[in-house]
């Protein structure tokens, strides 16, 4: 239960540019309801720097090289290292995780990680998950999502926001950014997505991520029989939407 007398306690999964956890640092100089408490990366990458540069404890656990020299042997076990490091940082900073946010963090969550934190695990993709295809499934999942939306006719496409569960990019959808219309070259190449892809970075996963946090933080957010309200209102499938 998060205590309405204090902030939300925050921390911050990554794996590259950490433009995401960057817009969560200094949306929280301007809102007093949520704060980064540690973060947590899987490999050699700017959220390092922007961590240490914040003086924000981390939680530094490399995958691949833990797998070389076999200290873990699954995801399983890897999970499990982070939860005991967390556990640390927790008694010796004195705070209680009350939200994970994934921020391009690139390695699929699972267990014990998803059986720590129940609805309390978000996170930003890069596409519309209210697409679907022909057999009623989420058509723009995984790492190459906006390049796909792009490839299969799309012009325009947004963020979303999810809480994550066993599934790939499958869970309940809280927020759907803004729309980002596609501006570069055709044929559409892997490059060209890329660079919007950027681009919808600064105006949709921002705001996107960034509101679903606030939203949390104000305790407007709850789970009852497995379904997502906002406000005791039952959440559409795009979630809210930011025009």
């Amino acid at each position: 239960m998060v205590n309405p007398s204090r902030p939300l306690n925050l921390v911050v999964l990554g794996s590259g540019s950490g433009t995401n956890l960057e817009a969560i640092l200094s949306a929280q100089n301007n809102d007093p309801t949520f704060k980064v408490k540690a973060v947590v990366v899987d490999r050699k990458c700017q959220c390092v720097e922007i961590a240490e540069k914040h003086n924000v404890p981390l939680v530094f656990l490399p995958f691949k090289q833990l797998l070389k020299i076999k200290k873990i042997q699954s995801s399983f076990d890897y999970f499990s290292l982070v939860i005991q490091r967390l556990n640390l940082l927790e008694k010796e900073y004195h705070f209680t995780t009350d939200l994970v946010v994934l921020a391009g963090f690139m390695r699929i969550i699972t267990n014990p990680f998803l059986e720590k934190y129940p609805c309390k695990i978000i996170n930003v993709h890069p596409a519309d998950l209210t697409e679907l295809d022909e057999n009623a499934n989420r058509k723009f999942i995984g790492a190459n999502s906006v390049f796909d939306a792009l490839k299969s006719g799309k012009r325009k496409t947004r963020s979303t926001v999810i809480f994550i569960n066993e599934g790939i990019d499958s869970g309940p959808i809280l927020v759907s950014g803004p729309w980002v219309e596609y501006k570069g070259v055709e044929p559409i190449t892997e490059q060209s997505a890329q660079k919007h892809q950027e681009q919808q970075k600064k105006i949709s996963d921002h705001l996107a991520l960034i509101f679903a946090i606030k939203l949390i933080s104000q305790k407007r957010v709850s789970f009852k029989n497995q379904k997502l309200f906002v406000d005791e209102k039952i959440v559409s499938k795009a979630g809210l939407e930011i025009n």
